[in-house]
């Protein structure tokens, strides 16, 4: 359990007490006073990972396409997966001057985690992979009639929002790749890998923490 959750239940139970003293339940709160100590060192795991260029290249090359398309947008955005589920046609801006998308909502019709909508430029991987998407997409609706009324670019095999958990055969590619256990990596750590890979520069220039943080939705 982390220690900020930890502290979260301690300060309900210390409240709880406080009440008990107050309604003469108690002499006095046992938890008054104390705290949570430091960590030091129990977790021998990290919490989240990032994947190097390499192991990018690697996952990109096991997931096959239309599906490596959705990985190469997921990991060229840094989108929460809730904000590309519920990602629209109507905000993606593929072939301007200027291209990119406009993400509004965090999951199905709800707002973003910051309750603001964000402009997240597309470039590099994530524009190429657009592009190719929404071409697909396009070819797939006009010849097999597939529903897709809620306009959304990521829409489930019936045409509603997917689900919570990663495209079907995310374990697989991660295999095909290389990147298996005891390294647990999950579709949340492309997220890691965008803003790490642009901090460090290996997709062009070094971004800076702003920057990221602006992509990001922080």
């Amino acid at each position: 359990i982390a220690a900020q959750t930890v502290r979260n239940v301690l300060n309900a139970v210390r409240m709880a007490f406080e009440d008990a003293c107050s309604d003469g339940l108690l002499e006095r709160n046992p938890f008054l006073g104390l705290r949570v100590p430091r960590s030091r060192g129990a977790r021998v795991t990290e919490a989240w990972t990032v994947l190097v260029p390499d192991e990018q290249k690697r996952l990109r090359a096991s997931t096959p396409p239309p599906d490596r398309w959705i990985v190469e947008v997921a990991m060229g955005t840094g989108l929460r997966q809730g904000e590309l589920w519920a990602l629209r046609k109507e905000d993606v801006r593929a072939d301007e001057a200027d291209p990119h998308l406009m993400v509004r909502r965090g999951k199905k019709d709800g707002s973003t985690k910051s309750g603001k909508p964000r402009r997240v430029p597309l470039f590099g991987l994530a524009l190429d992979a657009m592009r190719a998407w929404l071409e697909w997409l396009d070819w797939v609706e006009g010849s097999e009639g597939a529903p897709n009324r809620l306009g959304l670019v990521f829409p489930a095999r019936r045409g509603g929002h997917r689900d919570k958990k990663p495209p079907l055969g995310w374990k697989a590619w991660l295999s095909g790749a290389g990147i298996e256990r005891p390294r647990a990596v999950r579709w949340h750590d492309l997220r890691h890998t965008c803003a790490s890979s642009l901090l460090a520069g290996w997709w062009g220039r070094r971004w800076s923490i702003e920057e990221v943080k602006e992509l990001l939705g922080h």
